[in-house]
């Protein structure tokens, strides 16, 4: 095991040894998460999030919806480079307010919730979502056309 990994294994323990007997889902399913589950075996991993791999079992451990990620556990930790996990945490952040789940970044860094004002499309997964969007906010502007309003 190389040094990088060695840092990476040991920093998780350091900052998540608290709640290793808890449930915990890890938000990934690259290299970091399997070097996490394979060198962690006292953590209680009981599932995987990753929107493009749902219902497949990866290192040995299903990956499951966000719907049922809140049915499971109280704990997710964000196991991606540090620029993805970002906008993986703005998918997400709303479970913190509306379902009281802790979402981490693997070092044990709580993200603050940041919406980049870049011409990026924000992701609506739902209408849970898209209400804590609307609540974060103090002021939203929506452009109405006509043409919408006299259209058959």
């Amino acid at each position: 095991m190389n040094y990088v990994d060695k840092d990476i294994i040991e920093t998780f323990k350091k900052n998540f040894s608290y709640i290793k007997k808890e449930p915990i889902i890890l938000y990934g399913i690259g290299e970091k998460t399997k070097l996490l589950i394979e060198n962690l075996p006292e953590y209680n991993f009981i599932a995987l999030l990753d929107k493009s791999s749902i219902g497949y079992k990866i290192f040995g451990i299903e990956v499951v919806d966000i719907h049922e990620a809140i049915k499971l556990s109280k704990n997710i930790i964000i196991v991606a480079n540090y620029s993805s996990a970002h906008i993986i945490y703005n998918r997400i952040a709303y479970l913190e307010k509306s379902h009281n789940i802790s979402i981490f970044y693997m070092n044990g860094e709580k993200l603050s919730y940041i919406i980049e004002e870049q011409n990026e499309e924000l992701i609506i997964e739902n209408e849970e979502n898209l209400i804590s969007l609307i609540d974060s906010h103090d002021v939203i502007s929506v452009d109405f056309f006509d043409t919408l309003a006299v259209r058959k």
